[in-house]
């Protein structure tokens, strides 16, 4: 699911092995795509047995649970389709809105109230930080053990030997925005 328009059902069609997306090809408003979103998912998926949900960002999470809700509701059959959820924060939303926006803001209010609905419905909560995840485990009541720690980051574990190195160089990739923090890098 893609809040892109029609362009994204050409990179699905072009990965390996190819996608289907739902995007706002229709050119709808944001919150009319996002009501719409769940059945175009439901209609795609009719013949699936399972469906994992799996967020890429906190934002975007109220759409997620939404298509989790539709498929579970209108498939609650005998042979109903199992439907997990997984949800992935980059970075922690709520703090970042708060940050950015003031802690006593509707943003932050906003993203904290999104967070926390996906963080006690998802069944595993990926962060990118041990601290993000002992937040959102105090904040929303999570269990550890349904919070996973997988680092932004990539270990160089067999740099070529000799490779010249340039003192003081650093390379980040990223977008520059707020909450890449880029400040402290």
């Amino acid at each position: 699911v893609s809040y892109g328009d029609a362009r994204d059902i050409q990179i699905g069609r072009s990965l390996s092995p190819a996608a289907e997306v739902v995007c706002n090809d229709r050119g709808d408003e944001p919150a009319l795509f996002q009501a719409r979103a769940p059945a175009r998912v439901r209609d795609l998926l009719r013949d699936c047995p399972r469906v994992l949900i799996k967020t890429d960002q906190m934002w975007g999470g109220d759409v997620a649970m939404a298509i989790a809700r539709d498929l579970r509701t209108a498939l609650a059959a005998p042979n109903a389709r199992r439907v997990g959820i997984i949800a992935r924060g980059g970075y922690h939303w709520s703090w970042t809105a708060a940050r950015v926006h003031g802690a006593d803001s509707a943003q932050a209010a906003q993203a904290g109230q999104i967070e926390g609905e996906l963080c006690r419905a998802a069944d595993i909560v990926q962060v990118t930080t041990r601290k993000i995840a002992f937040d959102l485990a105090w904040r929303f009541g999570l269990p550890m053990d349904r919070i996973s720690v997988t680092p932004n980051y990539v270990v160089m574990t067999n740099q070529r030997e000799g490779a010249p190195r340039v003192p003081g160089l650093i390379l980040g990739a990223g977008r520059f925005s707020t909450e890449e923090r880029v400040d402290l890098l």
